[in-house]
């Protein structure tokens, strides 16, 4: 099961034992919808094209 900081929004999808899944969603963790039964949550990201320019030398 996925679980999601509620304040963060950071997404876990790591498998904890029962014990370790409690500490974490009374540590403000909750549970997530899972990301393979909604796709349209993973990409929120706007596509890029070309290849990033390194940086330059002085």
């Amino acid at each position: 099961m996925p679980i999601r900081h509620a304040g963060t929004g950071e997404t876990t999808t790591t498998s904890y034992n029962a014990a370790a899944l409690r500490i974490l969603l009374r540590a403000g963790f909750e549970e997530a919808p899972d990301p393979a039964e909604a796709p349209g949550e993973l990409a929120r990201t706007e596509p890029v094209s070309g290849l990033a320019t390194p940086p330059r030398s002085r």
